[in-house]
Order: structure tokens, then sequence, then C-alpha cells
């Protein structure tokens, strides 16, 4: 176990190698990429260390190369600021429940909860409620990478009084944004984490855990730097009793059974030291057979199982839940035990404070090892079993004894309401802010205890890492099922789309296809396969069904499903006698078109129809290949999502490429139809034939799941190495043979006779240990013998590399060659000025920093370098720990280009087994590529003008293939490459300006290659370009479209927020547009990247509120890259938000400035009323107006009820921007408490809460239209202030109140001047007292003013398809 935990820490610390390599290059955004992987690794694979200030002053050196800001401004408004920094938010969880509970009890505070890496995730309905109340700020951090995002960190905790830190254990943001800023505000770091590696130590005033022995021993912290704060408990929410019984019934728990509870992450439970939860309960429920045990996060496992199957229908595994239905677990509940053999702080508190009996299990061992948290307030020895005999002694005793259950719930439950109390959080807070003021300033950790150790604690922490990585590896995988069939599900027509689709069929020729099922007669259930089969194709829209289905095989009969009538039997139970008849099927002439497919495939929905458009806009191609789908015998589905044609993957792995192609009738019979001796590899034989025939023209690739079927069963078969062998004696390779690596994976030796001389080239500039090991190697471990070196040394200083390189040239070895390049670096010209002298009929070009790991490396290249079609091939190299380096080049992947596969095993089979077997890619690394001399020259070599540095080698490999060459990588030549490290250190001013550089070449890239970067032909257009490699996107950033020739508008609106001007102005439009098929219209949170707008090539572009300097920036690099139509949307009047509005200050105090600056990038400006409008002129020279109106599928059918309460019910329901408005009428609030009923629904300033009947707390969006009309309103209110800001306001709030049916009096300003029937008045107390009492003392004819106002509304203002088509077309060009 300790060489488990030396060698993770050795792979740590060569990784902090790398960072502080590339950041000494200045190449940051790689360096801080570089550390959150390594910030990862050392969290979820413990490696004897719990801090690093190695790696958190390699991030705070990136805050140097952060973008300037505008200033850093204080606070001058009074109150203390507090910005909560978390990296995401999540409905569910102690960590989230802290962070809304820290803001809700630290009263004292204005509070910012600042997410950073929330994109893609919702924000949790109880921070959006506090936010829409104004009880909180929202900043979700965006930017164009990690030092994009970290400048805006920057930014946004500039003029905090004080930043509080819950980020994920491996977020990088806050160790780079705090740094930078002058002064750095004191900072609280949270210890959720205590048992892994975290990042943030460094950067802290005060750490706050209620752990001290890891945090003093293990991270240096010293003991007055700790703190401990109570869990902000919201002790009277956990006093309610929502739905205990639902629990029971859901899970089929009887209400008289003795129910315990648990609650944890699924890896707590998982065993440490063979202890588990399971295990630890297991006497129990043998004893008590009337006992149930309920694990909520727990997973299945060997353990779970284990016990569920000794005690059936006993063991329940919730899952995670929400914090709704956690809490009705409490209740549900009678015992709760901790998670084991790992404690859960958090719900063991909460359910104290329920008041449930709690008990905990911890060994003496873990106890003194500091495995295990100190619970504070809640005494260990009233919870905590040190032995399993005790545990079960508690357990029974409280099990059995009802009288000692009560007695031990409120012992608990009283020391945790004492210690955990509102009162006491918000004490001891102000008490640590105090501290904050006197204290010395930032921890200075004591690094000789961050330093590695290996204790028994560390051993026990190994197994937890690998407990955390077993369940990321879990919820990757079993959470991808539901995930991978809602996308697949996603990829259904809609009504739109079907009927654009059934047009398009209809305007072209027709397309016959056969569908042929072939029949495996050795199966049982061979009968209900084909009837799967048939089913799923009649389920299809009928313009993607097949002219003819043929039923291959014998007692078959399609009569019985839902293609009688379409489908035919023909008798051939034999592979032979099928590929006979589907020969005779197609020489009959009945079909242009045909496919293959066996019993029990599944056809998906969108495919096949996909496929058939596809040969329409394609009529020359010979055959299609799709992408499939996989279901195992538990349902678990995941996805075969193939790269374009791809010759060399075709040839090494035929299983995965050579599947459920469509082939054109007169291809087929031109090469002689099915081969009868290659009959169990049919269609991969068909395909070589077809090559032999017409080349690798002619291929196309359906991006679509065609079917679903069983998992594939993979094997190496004879009849494939025929027709390979066949296939390579047709194109003169009569030597080649071939060798079986892996089952179904083949390696051809194409068998060259020539041994064509090949020139090494090898940059170099000091580095004399690295170069001499390279040297070395080639030189002792290289087969191939016609070679030559050539060394470009860029003008070495350092003794040993100059003597040597001097020594060398003074040698005059033929093979041996030193070149000088006396010029500043450039990457690109040094090869360039090798291959002028290079002898060689093929370079290699290759790293200093690489080492030859197989002697037959060259061989393996030169295979296919000698092949004519071949221009370029690459290698596998491997780090020095013996992880992947490179394995092909993925373009698009992470930015322009990136690397597939880093951090691999080498002996991974990686995704369609494409780390081990030889295949085509659209670019390899320079670090180790051959290319065919005369070619390069040809193509004019590396660009040194453009890409000096960075991009070269994708550059060249682009030329390659556009001059019609294949690029292939081959795994059979190894190779280790250091990476990253062949240049040497510079100071500040020359790495910011290597990062300008770095910058400008990966725009250069964009400019030349962004069409092709988004497309990349080996990468499947499903899979992330933002995540690692080959996995299914399955969240993309925009939705499907299956529309391809696009009879459609394709919009893009990018929405400020997820709140009400969000959804008013860009969400629900767009959703209108797309519902009334109007357009293809999608909405975004983030900013996409150059290639997912590539992607995306939408028409429009709208920007809603981006009038910032980051967003400008943004902005920018999306016109430069993208030229469609930009649309500006703004709906407020952002240079003046009033005083007392929760929104002022947070905006820029020159956004006058700005916006004029951010509206020079747009084509048109489209804002909410012809105020703003009038306040905007000037600004730009296309302002259009489109006013609000109400989405339907919200306000169509909601109505207030009337006269509900005792008095007349009159009130007002909004966001946190109106605190002046509703001050306004403190007056007549007051006066009227007697007469009516008032109700206030989102905000209410204090001074009205004395004179207030009820007050309803915000909710989500979605919900505001059904809770407003439950409001049962006699009357409402609008009051709103006459100041420049409201006078470009909308009238939005009336149209709100009308659609329930309420009766209005509003102010008589300019928004709510107009037609609409309602009352307007003076800001005079008189007017407002008088009309409020108008209403109120006839009730019958407010009713009818309701009636009247909801009929103006229903009429004139619902966001119906004739408003949705205007909108459309003010976000239109003319």
């Amino acid at each position: 176990m300790i060489d488990q935990i030396q060698e993770a820490h050795a792979a740590f610390e060569q990784m902090l190698d790398r960072i502080e390599v590339l950041s000494a290059r200045g190449e940051h955004e790689l360096a801080a990429s570089a550390a959150q992987h390594a910030a990862n690794r050392a969290w979820l694979r413990h490696c004897g260390i719990f801090a690093s200030p190695r790696l958190e002053r390699a991030l705070a050196g990136l805050a140097t190369a952060l973008r300037p800001a505008a200033s850093f401004p204080r606070n001058t408004e009074g109150q203390r600021k507090v910005a909560l920094v978390a990296t995401r938010a999540f409905p569910a969880g102690g960590h989230s429940r802290i962070l809304w509970r820290w803001a809700q009890l630290d009263r004292n505070s204005r509070h910012t909860i600042v997410l950073t890496q929330q994109q893609g995730v919702a924000i949790p309905e109880q921070i959006g409620a506090m936010q829409a109340a104004g009880e909180v700020d929202v900043a979700m951090i965006t930017g164009d990478g990690w030092l994009g995002k970290a400048a805006a960190l920057r930014d946004v905790l500039a003029g905090h009084d004080v930043v509080i830190l819950l980020t994920h254990p491996d977020d990088p943001l806050p160790c780079i944004a705090i740094p930078a800023l002058s002064p750095s505000p004191p900072v609280l770091t949270l210890d959720h984490a205590s048992h892994t590696f975290w990042l943030g130590a460094g950067i802290a005033d005060k750490v706050i855990s209620m752990d001290s022995h890891v945090n003093e021993e293990r991270r240096g912290i010293p003991a007055e730097a700790i703190a401990w704060i109570p869990l902000p408990l919201d002790l009277e929410r956990l006093a309610k009793a929502p739905h205990g019984n639902r629990v029971r019934s859901e899970h089929g728990i009887p209400d008289d059974a003795t129910l315990i509870l648990s609650c944890g992450s699924a890896y707590k439970f998982w065993p440490i030291d063979g202890i588990s939860l399971a295990s630890l309960v297991a006497p129990a429920l043998a004893r008590h057979p009337g006992t149930h045990l309920l694990a909520v996060g727990a997973t299945a496992s060997p353990a779970w199982n284990q016990l569920a199957e000794q005690y059936p229908g006993r063991v329940h595994l919730g899952g995670a839940l929400f914090e709704s239905e956690l809490l009705a677990c409490y209740h549900a509940a009678d015992i709760y035990v901790d998670s084991a053999p790992f404690s859960s702080p958090t719900a063991l508190i909460e359910a104290a404070a329920t008041g449930l009996p709690i008990l905990s299990f911890c060994l003496p061992d873990w106890r003194s090892s500091g495995f295990l948290p100190w619970l504070g307030t809640v005494p260990r020895s009233a919870v905590t079993a040190s032995s399993t005999e005790i545990y079960a002694a508690f357990l029974d005793r409280l099990i059995a004894d009802r009288e000692y259950r009560a007695w031990r719930a409120a012992f608990g439950q009283a020391y945790v309401r004492n210690g955990h109390s509102d009162t006491t959080f918000a004490n001891t807070l102000e008490a640590t802010y105090a501290a904050l003021e006197s204290d010395a300033g930032k921890i200075r950790l004591d690094e000789g205890k961050t330093a590695w150790k290996c204790t028994p604690l560390d051993r026990q922490l190994l197994d937890l890492a690998a407990n955390m990585r077993a369940q990321e590896t879990s919820m990757a995988t079993a959470p991808e099922v539901p995930r991978l069939d809602q996308w697949s599900s996603s990829h259904r027509f809609s009504t739109d789309q079907a009927a654009w689709i059934q047009a398009r069929f209809d305007q072209s020729s027709h397309v016959g296809l056969i569908v042929f099922i072939r029949c495996d007669m050795a199966r049982s259930d061979v009968s209900a396969n084909v009837i799967r089969t048939l089913d799923s194709l009649s389920a299809l829209p009928s313009f993607s069904r097949p002219d003819l289905v043929v039923v291959l095989g014998d007692g078959c009969d399609p009569a019985d499903s839902g293609m009688a009538g379409q489908a035919v039997f023909f008798d051939a139970q034999t592979a032979e006698s099928q590929a006979s008849a589907i020969g005779t099927f197609m020489q009959r002439g009945d079909g242009d078109w045909f496919l293959i497919v066996d019993a029990g495939d599944e056809f998906t929905s969108a495919g096949l129809a996909s496929a058939l458009l596809t040969v329409i806009d394609a009529p020359d191609l010979r055959a299609i290949c799709t992408d499939e789908l996989m279901r195992d015998d538990e349902g678990n589905l995941s996805a075969l999502l193939r790269p374009d044609f791809n010759l060399d993957l075709l040839l090494s792995m035929p299983s995965g490429m050579a599947r459920h192609w469509l082939f054109r009738r007169e291809a087929f019979l031109e090469a002689g139809g099915f081969d009868p001796a290659c009959a169990d590899a049919a269609e991969f034989d068909l395909l070589l034939r077809l090559i032999d025939a017409g080349g690798i023209e002619g291929f196309g690739h359906v991006h679509e799941p065609l079917l679903i079927t069983p998992p594939q069963q993979i094997a190496s078969k004879p009849s494939e190495q025929e027709s390979i062998l066949r296939h390579l004696h047709h194109r003169g390779y009569e030597e080649a043979r071939i060798e079986s690596t892996l089952p179904g994976c083949y390696r051809i030796h194409y068998g060259h006779r020539a041994t064509p001389g090949v020139s090494i080239i090898i940059p170099t500039k000091n580095q004399f240990r690295l170069l001499l090991r390279c040297i070395d190697t080639l030189i002792e471990k290289t087969a191939y013998k016609n070679y030559e070196v050539l060394i470009v040394d860029n003008g070495s200083t350092e003794e040993d590399a100059c003597t040597w390189l001097d020594g060398l040239e003074a040698m005059g070895n033929p093979q041996l060659r030193v070149i000088r390049y006396p010029q500043p670096f450039n990457y690109s010209a040094m090869n360039n000025l090798a291959a002028q002298h290079a002898r060689g009929e093929y370079l290699v070009l290759l790293n200093n920093d690489t080492a030859i790991l197989r002697e037959d490396w060259l061989d393996a290249m030169l295979n296919h370098a000698q092949r004519p079609e071949v221009g370029a091939v690459g290698a596998k190299l491997l780090y020095p720990d013996g992880k992947i380096q490179h394995a092909g080049v993925v373009l698009g992947l992470r930015g322009p280009a990136e690397h597939p596969f880093i951090g691999e095993s080498p002996d991974a089979p990686g995704y369609m087994y494409r780390l081990q077997v030889d295949q085509d890619y659209s670019a390899v690394t320079g670090a180790c590529l051959m290319v065919r001399k005369s070619l390069y020259e040809e193509v004019g070599g590396l660009d040194e003008e453009v890409f000096k540095v960075s991009y070269n080698d994708v550059d060249l490999c682009l030329k390659i293939r556009t001059a019609g060459y294949l690029v292939v990588w081959t795994p059979h030549a190894v190779l280790l490459h250091e990476g990253s490290v062949s240049q040497a250190r510079e100071d500040k001013a020359v790495m910011e300006k290597k990062a300008l550089r770095f910058l400008g070449e990966q725009d250069a890239f964009y400019d030349k290659w962004l069409p092709v970067a988004a497309h990349d032909p080996a990468y499947n257009d499903n899979l992330t370009l933002n995540g690692p490699a080959f996995q299914v996107e399955t969240n993309p950033p925009v939705a499907w479209n299956p529309l391809t020739w696009r009879p459609l508008p394709v919009a893009v609106a990018f929405a400020a927020d997820q709140a009400g001007c969000g959804h008013y102005r860009i969400i629900q439009p767009a959703a209108a547009m797309r519902d009334f098929g109007l357009a293809t219209a999608d909405v975004c949170h983030h900013y996409l990247s150059p290639v997912e707008m590539e992607r995306a090539s939408p028409d429009t572009l709208v920007l809603q509120r981006q009038m910032t300097e980051d967003q400008i920036k943004l902005q920018k690099r999306v016109a430069r890259f993208n030229k469609c139509f930009k649309v500006a949307e703004l709906d407020d009047y952002l240079p003046q938000v009033p005083r007392k509005s929760a929104h002022h200050g947070t905006l820029p105090k020159d956004i006058l400035k700005t916006m004029r600056k951010s509206l020079t990038l747009v084509d048109r400006f489209v804002v909410s009323t012809q105020g703003l409008a009038e306040m905007m002129q000037g600004m730009h020279p296309d302002i259009r107006v489109v006013e609000n109106h109400l989405p339907l599928h919200w306000w169509a059918d909601v109505k207030g009820e009337r006269r509900t309460g005792r008095k007349p019910r009159v009130g007002w329901g909004g966001a946190a921007g109106h605190r002046g408005d509703l001050e306004l009428i403190a007056d007549v609030v007051e006066a009227l408490s007697d007469e009516v009923e008032w109700v206030f629904f989102g905000m209410c300033p204090d001074k009205l809460k004395p004179f207030v009947h009820e007050i309803v707390q915000p909710v989500a969006i979605g919900d505001y239209p059904g809770r407003l009309a439950s409001l049962n309103l006699d009357l409402a209110i609008a009051p709103l202030e006459d100041n420049t800001f409201n006078q470009c306001k909308s009238n939005l709030r009336l149209l709100e109140y009308g659609a329930c049916g309420f009766p209005v009096v509003c102010s008589d300003v300019r928004p709510y001047q107009g037609d609409l029937p309602v009352t307007r008045v003076k800001p005079r107390f008189k007017e407002w007292t008088e009309a409020i009492r108008m209403h109120v003392n006839d009730l019958d004819a407010a009713a009818k003013a309701g009636d009247a106002l909801r009929e103006a509304i229903h009429r004139d203002w619902m966001l119906d398809e004739q408003y949705a088509r205007f909108w459309l077309s003010q976000w239109m060009p003319d």
C-alpha cells in the first residue's frame, strides 16, 4: 500500500513539474488546466498529502497572466458584503444546503453567491427564490478558458469585504483570482472535505473546520487559524413533518415496522478495514424481523446486494434525494444510523435535530488516526460505538426499547438544537468576522507538515479514495443510462419537423429501400426477435419506412407484426443462403438501396429517415454508414458513434466499422454482390471490394444512431482476414501479412521491400540531459538502420550542451549532423531548415524530450508511410509514468485541437478499441511525426510565419489531408514523451509575450481551419467537445436539428439569466418560435466556443444584456469567427438603476460607455418599450421595439378566486428591485390595514410588514403564474416610482395581474398608461386610498373590472403564433 501512495505522489509531483514548465513557457491556460487535473488526481487518488503549497503557488503565479482589471472598487455602502463562492450548487446535498443557509442566517451582511462552474447545471430553486426576493445576488462565472473565468471571478470578488470559499477540492479558480486582487479581502475557507486533498488553504485567513487534527498535522495550518462554526441548520424546517407516510408507502415499508435510516454519498457506505454499514446492521436485521433499513444515497454494491438477498424486502436503497424528500425520510424513520465506514456529519446532525436517536461508528484506531472528523457540539460518547459488538448492542436496544429510544432522541436533539441554533450560528459567525479584522493575514502553511507521508490515516484514506473514484466511475456510467436514454429519446421528430421532412421527401425522387432481417436459426427466441424488429419499423413515420422488408429465416412469419403486408418471408437458414437471397432480390431491381439487420435489432425513431435524407442530399454515394446504440441484458445503453469513413480503422477493427451499412443496389451489383465464401463477414468483404472498384470516395456517414442492438460479440474471423489479404493483394501488397493483436483487431504488415532513407529532425536548446537520452535511445534501440539524425540547435548556452554539440559537429559523422539556427525560437522554421538539409526520402519530426521504447518504432511508422495514399504517420507517446500522452489529435476538442486519451493506461482498449489499432486521424502531434519529404515540400512544410510554435503540426496534417492524403496513427510505434519541457523557463515579460503569441496562433488556426475543426471526420458530432474525449454529449449546447437543409431560420439566443427577464425576453419567445414551428431557436446560458458556433451556424445570434467589458471581449471573439446576424437585447435602462433597487451598484460605473461599445458589435438593437428606445436613441442605428407578451403555457389557464378572505384581499407580487416602489404606498398600507387583508408575494419592505396579513415567499419562475393566481386577490396594486429607469419599463406587471383576473390600481406613469382597463392614480395618499376603497367596497364591480382586464390581456397580450412570428422577424435580418 505504501508503494501505491508513493507512486501516486510521484505522479503528482511530475504533474507539478509540468505545470511549472507550462507557466514558464507562457502557456498559462494549459498550466491552469494541468493544475486542475493535478488537484483532481490528488483529491481522488490519495497520494499522502492534504495540501500542496507548491501547487497553490503555481496557481497564484497565473494571476499575473489575467487580463487587467478595470479597477478594484471598494465597498462604500456600509453593509458588509460577503461573497459565498462555490463550484456548483445542487438541489440536494449538505454542502449546497450550507450555502444558502449561510446567506439566510448571516443577516448583517449582503451576500453574493458566486458559482464558478455552474454551466449546464440548473441553479437550485432555493437560491433562485432568494435571488428573486432580493435576498442575495447570484453571479455565475463565465469566461474563455480557465484564465478567462479566473479574471471574471476576480472582478466579481472585487469590492467584497469577506470571501467564503465552499468550492470543490479541485477548483483552481479562487487560487488564481484571489491573489490577483489588490488588496485581497479576508478569506474563510470551509473545510467540508477534511479527509481529502483540497485547494485553498494558502489563500485563506482562517479555515473553518470540525476537525483540527488533519488541518494542523497534515495541512500545516496553525491552530490559531482554525475556527469552528456550527452547521447552519434550519431548525424550523427540520421540525416540519412532510409526507413521512409517503416514504414508507413508496418503499413498501409497513407503518408498524421499525425503520432505520442512513444518508450519505455512495462511497461512504463501501467497506474499509472490512467495515461497512451493511455489515454493521446485519445482526439487527437478523434479530428483529420487523425492522427495515433505508439507505439514502447508496447504490447497488456487493455488500448491499448480499444484505438484500439475506433480508428480502427489508433493505431499501434510496439513491440521491432532494432536500424536501430527505426531510420526509427523517420524519418517516425511527432510528438514524450514520453512514459507515465514513461519516456524513450534516445528515447526522440534521437527523438529531428532527428528534431521531442517532448512532455512529468509529474504531479507536480511526479516531486516533484522524480518519473521522470531530462532531463539535454532539458528544461522541453519546452517539458513537467503538466496536461492532457495542454497535450491535446499541442498535438492539434502540429497536427493542421505545423509552430508551425516546430518551436518546431527546438527548441528541437538545444538544443539537442548542449548538446549532440560528442564534448560535449568527453569534459565532460575527465573532469570526471580528477576528478577521485583527488577524495577521493569510495563513502561512508549515510546509514540513504538508510533505508526503504514509501513516495509518493515509492507508485508510487510500481505500476511501478508491471508493470515491469508484463512485465517480459509477456516476459517469450508471447515470449515463438514463442520460443516454434521454438523449436518444430527444432525437424524435416533432410534428413540425416531421411535416418538413415529409415535404422534403415529396419534393424529391423516391428512394426505394429494402430491409433484410437475418435470422439466427440456432436461437430459440428467433420469432420474438423478428417481431421486435418489425414492430420497431412499424413505429417509424411513414416517410421512413422501407418499401419492402424481407425476413430471411425459417418459420418466422411477419404477419403477427405491425408490418404485415409490407414484409415477406424468404426461407434462408444459413449465412451463405441469406447472402445469396439478398443478391437475388437485388438483381430483380426491387429497390435502390438495401440494409441488413439482425432479428432483434430495433430501429431508432430518426435513424432511417436521416439516412434517406442523406441519400437525397448526396445522390452519388455508394454506401452509407450510421451509428448505433447497444442495450445489454439489464437494459443499460451504450453508444457506438463512429467516425466518418476511416480506411485504416475499417481494416484494423472490422466489427466496429462494417456493420449496418446502407448499400446502393448498382454499386452492389457492379462489385459482384456478396461472396458466399465470406458470408459471415459479408458487409466487410463488400466494402473492401467497393474500395477496390472505386477507391475511398462515395462513402457517406450519418451521425445518428440507426439501431439499438445487443452488445456486439467481438472475435477474430478467418473470413475477415481472408478478405483483408485479398484486398491488399489487389492493391499490390503481395507480401502483406496480418496479425490478430486482440479479438477482432488486426495489425497489417504491408510487406514493403524498400528501405528508404529517413531523416530524423530534432530541434533543441540546452537541456542536454533530455537530448542525450533521446539520441542514446534512438541509436541503441532503433532496429531500422537507414536513417540520419539532424539536430537543430537554437543557440544553446549551457556548457554541457554546447560542449557536446560542438564535439559532435567536429566529428563530421554523416549520420549525426548538427545544424545551427541562431534566430529567435521558431519551431516551424527550425524543422523547415533541417528539411532542406535532409538527405532522406522520409522525414521524422522528433522532440528532444522523447525516448525510444520499442526497437521497431521506425519500421512501424514506415509500414504506413510507404503506402502511396498516406501522407503522415503519428506514434503512441507515453508519459514517464507510462500513461498515454498522445494517441492522435481531435479537432475542436477543448479548443482548436487536443489529444484524446491523455492519462489512460497504454493497455486500455479505448473507445471502439481506438487505443489499440491503426486508424486515420485528421492530425497527429509533431512530437513524433513521419512525412514523405517530397510531400512536406509540396504543402509548404510547417508554417513559420503564422504558426511559429503552436498548432503548426496540426496545420501541416490538415494541409496534407487537403492534398488528398491520409494521416495515420499507429499504436505500434511507441515512444516516451515528457511533454511540454522542451523550452527553457523565461522571465515574466517573455512569458506574457508567449501567452499573446499562443492566443494569436489559436485564433489564426480558427481563421484558417474552423469549418474543418467543427466537424472532425475522425470524431463523431455526437461526442463531447468540452469534456473527456469520446464521451457522448448528452447535454449539447444547441438542440438536435434533423432539418439539415435548413428550411427554417436558425437562431441562437444567449439569456442573461434564468429569472424573469431571461424568460420573458429570450427563453419563452424562443420556445414559442419552436413550438409554433417558426424557427429552430436554441437558448444558451454561456457563450459558445468558436467550434460550437460553427457547428450551430445560426442565421442570427441574440445577446441579452451583454454590456460589460468581459462580455464585450467574448462578443468580439464571436464576431471574429462567425458572420451571422447579431442582435442585442435589453429590457431595462441600465445607467440609472434606482438607488433603492436591490440591483443598484451591481453594474460598472461606466456602463453607458461599455453599452455604446457593445452595441457597435451588433447589427440590431431590440428593446422592450418605446420609452427605452427613446432613451437609447443614437446608441444604434437600428433600434426595434418588441413588447413583452405572456407565454401561453404559463398564463392562458390561470385565474384567481375571489372573496376568499374575511376581508377583501389586496396585494402585490414581484421581485427584489421594487423596494422604492412599495415604500411609495407605505402610509396607504398602514391606513388600510384594518379594512383589507394585505398580501405581499416575493418581496415586502420591513416597514410594511407589521401591517401585512400574509407574506408569500418567492417561488421558481415556472411556478410563479400559478402561485400568483393562488393569492386570490380581490384587488392588485402596482405602485411605480416616476423616474427615468421606470419610464423605460414595460407594463408586464399589469399583464400578469390581468391574466389572473385581478382588477388593478396602479401608478399613473408611462409604462402603465395606455388602453388597458385599470385604475390609474397619482402618487398621492388620498388618490391611492380612494381608489382602493372604491374597489373593495364594491367587489362585484371589481370582479367585472378584473374580467374585462383578463379579456383584454387574452385578446392582445399573449405570446401567440402571430406575435411569435413578429418577434422572430425582429431577430432576423430584413
